[in-house]
C-alpha cells in the first residue's frame, strides 16, 4: 500500500486519505478503475481530503471532500452513466461553464468529457451505473424520468430538497471524519444517495417545493392506502392517486419525511409482516415461501438479501426459533 494513502472501512464503506491532485486521482482510479479524466492544481499549497467508497452489486458510490482549487477534464467514467451530487460548496463551481452549488445534480455519458472547476473546500457524490439499472431502479421507484435528462452531459436543473440532501450530507460528513454511521435497519447510505439524485431526475422544474406541512399530509394519506391495502398489489398510481398528487411529488414528500421512497417503505412494511408471521406460533403451518408469497414477494433469494438487510438474519432463521 503506498505511504502516502491511509485506508479504513465502515458501514461497508472504504476510506483512504490524500494529500496532493496526483494522490486523489490516483485514490480514485483504484476506487474507479473506469474514470480517465486530467486535473489541474489552480490554488497554492496542498489540496488534501478524503475519497470513500461504496461498491454493491449493481451501482458503485464515490464521495470526495477536497480542501483547495482545481480543475478536471476528462471522462468520469468510459462505460457507465455516471451521476453527481454536490453535497458542500461554499463558493460555486463551475461544469461546462455552468455554476453549480449544494444540491445540484450533474449528468456525464460514458466516456464524455467533463469540464469542471471547483474552489475552496466542496464535497460531492459520484454514482456509477449502467443505464439499464437505471432504468430498472427508477421502475422500482415507480419513477418517470424524462429521456432529455439522462440522455445527455450536463447538469439538471434545480436542487435536491433540502431535508434529504442534509440527511445524506451529514452522514457522508461522518465518514469522512472515520466516524461509523447510524442508519434505520435495512436503510443503506448507497440507496438513499441513489433514491435522492433519481427522485431530483424526475422531478420538473414545473413541480414546486411544499412546505413540511403539506408533504407530511401527502405521505399520511398514502401511509392510510399502504396499510389498508398491504396484502394487495400496490401501484405507484394507486399512492398518487389516494395521495391526491403527482408522481414526482409522492417521491419527494417521502424522502423529506420518511427519508426513503415509497416503495421502499411499503416493502419495510411487508417484511415487516413476513417476520410477524414467521415468528408467530400460530402461523405453526406456514413456511418462508407461503408467508413471502403471501405478502406478494415470489422471489426468496431477494427476499432473503432485504430480509437480512432489515432483520440482521435470515427468514429460515427466525422461523427456527419458532419451530426449535
Amino acid at each position: 500500500m503506498p505511504s502516502h494513502v491511509s485506508r479504513s472501512s465502515s458501514n461497508g464503506w472504504n476510506r483512504q486519505l490524500f494529500t496532493s491532485l496526483d494522490q486523489h486521482y490516483a485514490t480514485m482510479k483504484r476506487l474507479r478503475p473506469d474514470l480517465a479524466w486530467t486535473s489541474r492544481q489552480l490554488t497554492p499549497g496542498r489540496i488534501e481530503g478524503t475519497a470513500i467508497a461504496h461498491r454493491g452489486p449493481r451501482f458503485a458510490v464515490t464521495c470526495s471532500a477536497m480542501r483547495g482549487s482545481y480543475e478536471m477534464k476528462g471522462p468520469v467514467s468510459r462505460t457507465n452513466l455516471a451521476l453527481s451530487l454536490a453535497l458542500h460548496f461554499p463558493t460555486t463551481g463551475l461544469h461546462w461553464m455552468q455554476p453549480v452549488g449544494a444540491g445540484m445534480v450533474g449528468v456525464y455519458q460514458p466516456g464524455t468529457d467533463v469540464d469542471v472547476i471547483n474552489r475552496d473546500s466542496v464535497s460531492f457524490v459520484v454514482i456509477d451505473i449502467p443505464r439499464a439499472e437505471l432504468e430498472r431502479e427508477a421502475d422500482r421507484e415507480g419513477l418517470v424520468i424524462p429521456a432529455e435528462r439522462v440522455n445527455s452531459s450536463g447538469v439538471a436543473p434545480g436542487r435536491v430538497g433540502a431535508a434529504p440532501l442534509a440527511r445524506i450530507a451529514c452522514h457522508v460528513g461522518h465518514l469522512h471524519n472515520g466516524q461509523p454511521i447510524s442508519l434505520p435497519p435495512g436503510v443503506q447510505l448507497s440507496h438513499m444517495i441513489l433514491a435522492a439524485t433519481l427522485g431530483h431526475l424526475a422531478a420538473g422544474q414545473a413541480e414546486p417545493q411544499l412546505s413540511q406541512a403539506a408533504y407530511c399530509r401527502i405521505v399520511a394519506r398514502a401511509r392510510a392506502y399502504i396499510e389498508a391495502h398491504l396484502g394487495q398489489p400496490i401501484a405507484i398510481d394507486d399512492l398518487v392517486a389516494s395521495a391526491v398528487t403527482s408522481r414526482r411529488t409522492l417521491h419527494r414528500a417521502f424522502l423529506e419525511v420518511l427519508g426513503e421512497t415509497p416503495q421502499g417503505y411499503v416493502l419495510k412494511l411487508r417484511l415487516n409482516r413476513i417476520r410477524q408471521e414467521l415468528a408467530s406460533p400460530k402461523e405453526a403451518r406456514r413456511t418462508v415461501t407461503t408467508v413471502s408469497h403471501r405478502w406478494g414477494i415470489a422471489e426468496l433469494g431477494w427476499l432473503a438479501a432485504r430480509y437480512n438487510e432489515q432483520f440482521g438474519e435470515l427468514p429460515s432463521t427466525t422461523l427456527a426459533r419458532r419451530t426449535g
